[in-house]
């Protein structure tokens, strides 16, 4: 059974429109610039890729969001512009859909919030309103009711690669005939706790020296910055698709998912990991690595860079495959990151470009990798691959096609 893209929606540091998204991300510069949501002093990184003067009420005008924490307004905003671009939000059916939202921290904001209040000020201080919010799924379950999706209702939580899990896992779950539509996609916020636990451990651009920003595959990377956002696509059976006359903007090839057992600690096993999940997704999608024309990275400047390019090297070793690496652009997104490679691999095989790395220099002597580029390039492509490998062993790997390349 054939799963196709017919909708995709975005919020995001580099905008709020996947055109605006990938014009960005096409562009020279970045979004990257000192952190105001909250205070950094004494942080060795003070530098995100953030959205800045969110309004809710700009996206969904004079309303009570007293009951929404920053990342449940993320996916409601974005996944409202997914339905609507897929020609959903006004039909009579809609009720029946349901999503996938993938995330690796969601609430942690707001657990912290409500745990320091309670710990400091006393339970009585602590927001019954805020409660409701510290569950991880938090974000999907209000999505959901704002929407009125009343469908299957899933929350992926597994690393940097859980956006990525997320639209895996609802095409298979389309495949097997559990649903004809699902929303898919991902959010994450930038916040205090993950932001100062991510500096601590060292891990981000500039914790460590004073160079603040993140160069994928370059000789010069030092780490990330985080980022935040969120991003959906609706994914739908495609003769249903077809029957509803909805205009498909991908297929969905193949997908697949794999662990590292070490949990990052053994580079050869990370390696292999890898380019095994890789091979998989090759395998269901029934192509060979000749098939692949482009490369979704999910390099972000730190450790997983050069061991990526090993997997990759290993993967496509008689085929130079030009690659991309999008978090250059985006930062570390985490949950969020495999929808916005995800909706920037849509636009790739779309305009036939494939954004740059800015300030791409060159990797080091010896880099099993030479296929990067710091601009923006023209593609002949058809089919791409997007990787999504998290830090503490989670794989995943999505290939898209446009619309009749498999016929």
């Amino acid at each position: 059974m054939t799963v196709v893209v017919t909708g995709y929606g975005v919020l995001s540091p580099l905008g709020d429109t996947p055109e605006l998204f990938f014009e960005t991300l096409c562009g020279e510069e970045t979004k990257a610039g000192p952190v105001s949501l909250f205070d950094t002093e004494g942080a060795r990184c003070r530098t995100a890729v953030e959205i800045r003067d969110f309004h809710p009420k700009d996206f969904l005008g004079k309303k009570n969001y007293r009951p929404f924490n920053r990342p449940a307004l993320f996916s409601i905003i974005a996944a409202g512009k997914a339905l609507e671009h897929a020609g959903w939000a006004e039909r009579e059916d809609k009720y029946t859909l349901g999503m996938v939202l993938g995330t690796t921290y969601c609430s942690v904001n707001t657990i912290a919030a409500f745990d320091h209040n309670a710990q400091v000020a006393g339970p009585k201080y602590a927001k019954p309103m805020d409660f409701a919010n510290t569950v991880i799924n938090a974000a999907a379950g209000q999505t959901a009711l704002w929407h009125g999706l009343q469908g299957i209702n899933s929350t992926i939580c597994c690393g940097e690669s859980s956006g990525l899990t997320a639209v895996g896992y609802a095409t298979e779950m389309i495949a097997a005939g559990r649903s004809k539509a699902l929303l898919a996609g991902g959010v994450e916020e930038l916040c205090f706790a993950s932001f100062h636990a991510f500096d601590q451990a060292g891990l981000t651009a500039g914790s460590r020296d004073d160079r603040v920003f993140p160069i994928p595959f370059d000789a010069r990377r030092n780490g990330f910055l985080l980022g935040e956002g969120s991003a959906y696509l609706m994914l739908e059976e495609a003769e249903a698709a077809r029957a509803r006359g909805a205009h498909i903007l991908a297929e969905v090839r193949g997908y697949a998912t794999g662990f590292d057992v070490s949990r990052g600690e053994d580079a050869e096993t990370a390696i292999r990991a890898m380019s095994n999940t890789m091979g998989k997704a090759l395998e269901a999608a029934e192509m060979t690595p000749d098939n692949i024309d482009c490369i979704s990275a999910c390099a972000n400047g730190s450790l997983i860079d050069l061991r990526e390019a090993k997997a990759l090297a290993e993967v496509f070793s008689a085929k130079n495959v030009p690659v991309t690496a999008p978090k250059a652009h985006t930062g570390e997104a985490l949950g969020a990151s495999g929808a916005f490679q995800a909706l920037a691999m849509v636009e790739t095989l779309r305009s036939g470009r494939l954004p740059g790395i800015p300030r791409y220099n060159g990797s080091e002597e010896g880099f099993p990798l030479n296929t990067v580029s710091a601009h923006t390039r023209d593609v002949e492509a058809a089919t791409g691959l997007i990787n999504g490998f998290s830090e503490d062993g989670n794989c995943a790997v999505l290939i898209l096609s446009r619309p009749g390349a498999s016929q």
